[in-house]
Parts: C-alpha cells; structure tokens; sequence
C-alpha cells in the first residue's frame, strides 16, 4: 500500500517542479529580452535544464530510489500544463490590450 501513495505521492510532486521549471524558463526569456548576447543565452538556457532536471533526479532518487521513464512524463506534463497556462494568460491580455485601443 505504501508504494502506491509514494506514487501517487511523486506524481503530484514531478508535475508540480515540471510547473515550476517552466516558470523559471519564462522568467529566463524575460531576462534575455534585456540583457542581449548568444553566449548569455545559451548558458541560461543550459541553466534552467541542468535545475529542472537536476531537481527531477534528487526527487526521484530521494523518494523511489530510481529514475523511470513515465517519471520524466509526469515532470514534462507539469510543464505542458505550465506553457498551456502562460500561453492562455498571454492571450488574455493581448486580448484586454487590443480592446481597449
């Protein structure tokens, strides 16, 4: 029984850093919108990968003790959920934006 809440348990916790690592990526592209440069970019680009994925690796070794591959499904819907979500708020005020011109 224990095994099936650790699950239950994980999958709450990967969607929710998939969410939260998308955040961070738009922050990441909000930044580079001010501060120009290709090698700027690339390493904050890297960065944000290596904290997503970094945190996804100690989560799934801290609570199952191993790394499978619908674990990394659960983290990548947390952050098609994430882009779903800043991509409907981004239309929204596009939207406001153009109704009030």
């Amino acid at each position: 029984m224990t095994g099936v809440w650790l699950e239950i348990l994980l999958f709450f916790i990967l969607v929710i850093e998939g969410f939260a690592t998308r955040l961070l990526y738009s922050f990441i592209l909000s930044v580079q919108k001010k501060v120009k440069g290709k090698l700027f970019n690339a390493l904050t680009d890297v960065c944000a990968v290596v904290i997503g994925s970094g945190v996804m690796l100690v989560t799934c070794l801290l609570l199952a003790d191993e790394v499978r591959v619908f674990y990394a499904v659960f983290f990548i819907l947390g952050i098609c959920i994430a882009h779903f979500v800043l991509s409907q708020r981004k239309q929204r005020s596009q939207r406001s934006i153009s109704k009030k011109s």
